[in-house]
């Protein structure tokens, strides 16, 4: 599954360093399973170094961040937290897992389903 996450430019600390703006955040990605248990899809650190060209752009877009997720069967729920490694603000999210699969997948270059 395709997952497409646009971040609030505000939620990640950036501070001038030389020609560059420079900030990190974390972002994890966990599925909560039928059995109980949790299993970690993601867990990583995204560091930012950006040309003015770049920040300008992420303030007026925000972050976007695509990942790719296989989504597990006995998967009940997507939790998604992400964290700015400066100030440790944190924002999360919880998508069921029933609600992802029934979104359609879409080829590219493939023509629309029910054509």
């Amino acid at each position: 599954m395709a997952l497409a996450l646009q971040l609030d430019p505000a939620s990640v600390t950036v501070e001038r360093k030389g020609d560059r703006w420079e900030g990190a955040f974390q972002i994890s990605i966990v599925q909560s399973l039928k059995s109980g248990g949790l299993f970690t899809s993601l867990d990583t650190t995204v560091g930012l170094r950006l040309t003015p060209a770049l920040y300008d752009r992420m303030l007026k877009e925000g972050i976007v961040v695509n990942r790719k997720v296989p989504l597990r069967e006995d998967a009940l729920q997507l939790l998604v937290v992400v964290s700015d490694s400066r100030t440790r603000a944190t924002g999360s999210l919880i998508i069921p897992a029933a609600e992802l699969r029934a979104v359609p997948t879409v080829v590219p270059g493939a023509p629309p389903s029910g054509s």
